[in-house]
């Protein structure tokens, strides 16, 4: 109930609102604080990400890495956190040019065929520092903490072929119209966590039966908001589903860029901010692949058009039923955007020691530009869970249970890694 009732006041709210207006304060916020290395080569992460045509969720991969990297290295000069991986003191090394030799290193082994455009960022990013030891000494810093992390990463499984047999019967998961392509990410299932004990730490309880009222009742909702053609959908709920198809490692990365510049940040603390985000979020996307390959249970598309199986008398089939947009190539439980949203929003409201947050972000699927505001972290992703469902991806049992494992992720994340060190 607590789910529901906030996103009834995210859409009464959201007609109070000028987003226009506070389009204009967002443009201002990113302006009223400059940015510094770290936000640089989370920008440069995504441009490059895109210009390699990198997919989502391998791209939640390269961020945490070289986010953990790029902290590891800031953290080496001063040691006000503890460290992730690469515990190094180098107190007379220039923080700058570590964090951008971490970065610039991680990416490049990561995306080789980006060289020259991760070259020309490096060497703009080198050309603040001053020349000296201090330089050099961050050069060499950054470097070596680069090479830490992509060792550390290299046997993590993300890359194995695993073998997935899709099911036939009521209730389980298999291609899905229109391309009707084979399950992907299977190894996300059972790839290590970046600061989770296991990929199944945080295992979600599974799916409803199909017998179920409470069943019948998800089943009835996404088919009537989820459908390409739906009439009871309404115009801010469409364009939520569309704006939130985005992949949600861009559109967090953006909120914590505006959170960061409102909160006037230093170096350390925005290298600490981007690890915890970007390695929390990662996990909770290898969380929510490990559920899905757990319970392989059907999306909607199939389930609509395959009602007549389910045993449920409150359920009818509809052959041709298509959601609003192209269903992903695996399972509905859980939802991966939710769980990712969910988790980036508890690490941003954690870290800044509020939720509370007012902001206004679009998004590369916004129908026409789109402009959406937010008051808190929280509102936002819930935002996103429900869209997924007026998108026709996902039952409400998905999104629920989604929600609370993307806190789970987050929290833990926060409160077991990168931790300040009490004599700071």
């Amino acid at each position: 109930m607590f789910f529901k009732f906030n996103i009834e006041r995210i859409i009464r709210s959201r007609k109070l609102r000028l987003v226009a207006t506070a389009l204009l304060g967002a443009f201002s916020l990113v302006g009223s604080t400059r940015a510094d290395v770290v936000i640089d080569w989370n920008q440069t992460a995504i441009a490059t990400l895109n210009a390699a045509g990198v997919r989502f969720p391998p791209q939640t991969r390269v961020l945490a890495m070289m986010h953990a990297a790029v902290f590891d290295a800031v953290n080496a000069t001063n040691h006000r956190y503890s460290a992730y991986a690469v515990d190094i003191y180098a107190p007379d090394a220039s923080p700058e040019a570590a964090a951008a030799a971490a970065a610039h290193g991680v990416l490049l082994s990561l995306i080789p065929s980006q060289q020259m455009n991760l070259d020309a960022a490096y060497a703009a990013s080198l050309a603040q520092v001053p020349d000296g030891p201090a330089k050099e000494n961050g050069i060499a810093l950054g470097v070596t903490v680069a090479n830490g992390i992509v060792a550390l990463r290299s046997g993590d499984g993300s890359n194995a072929i695993v073998p997935y047999t899709p099911g036939t019967g009521p209730g389980v998961w298999r291609p899905t119209a229109p391309a009707f392509g084979p399950a992907v990410f299977v190894a996300f299932a059972t790839t290590t966590p970046f600061t989770l004990r296991s990929s199944s730490q945080f295992l979600a309880e599974g799916p409803l039966a199909l017998t179920s009222k409470d069943y019948a009742r998800d089943f009835n909702e996404v088919k009537s908001l989820g459908a390409i053609n739906s009439t009871t959908r309404t115009a801010d709920q469409t364009e939520a589903a569309q704006f939130w198809i985005e992949n949600s490692d861009f559109t967090w990365n953006l909120i914590a860029r505006l959170a960061a510049a409102a909160h006037q940040n230093d170096l350390s603390e925005n290298a600490r901010l981007f690890a915890l985000l970007n390695m929390a979020t990662a996990d909770g996307i290898i969380t929510g692949f490990n559920t899905k390959y757990t319970y392989n249970f059907w999306r909607p598309i199939t389930a609509i058009r395959a009602a007549d199986t389910d045993g449920n008398d409150d359920t009818t089939a509809d052959p041709t039923w298509t959601s609003l947009s192209p269903t992903p190539a695996h399972p509905d439980y859980t939802s991966n955007h939710t769980i990712y949203s969910a988790a980036a929003a508890k690490v941003l409201a954690l870290v800044f020691g509020s939720d509370d947050f007012d902001f206004s972000i679009t998004s590369s699927t916004a129908p026409n530009g789109a402009v959406r505001s937010y008051h808190s972290f929280s509102e936002a992703a819930e935002e996103c869970g429900m869209a997924r469902i007026w998108v026709g991806f996902h039952f409400h049992t998905a999104v629920k249970h989604g929600f609370n494992q993307g806190k789970q992720v987050g929290r833990f994340a926060f409160e077991h890694c990168l931790r300040p060190v009490k004599n700071n």
